[in-house]
């Protein structure tokens, strides 16, 4: 898989598991700074820029 192939992976990726954060956060099984601590901790392992919870 080239470079390009594996960076949109990476977002797709992280995407996903933003977006169950933040209906984690919504149903309030989450608070809103462990969405967050998540969010940043998610975010560099794939190696993406945050979006804003």
């Amino acid at each position: 898989m080239n470079e390009p192939d594996q960076k949109v992976i990476c977002e797709i990726e992280y995407y996903i598991s933003y977006s169950l954060l933040k209906r984690l956060m919504e149903q309030k099984q989450l608070t809103q700074e462990e969405c967050r601590e998540a969010n940043v901790a998610i975010a560099e392992r794939y190696g993406v820029s945050t979006l804003d919870l």
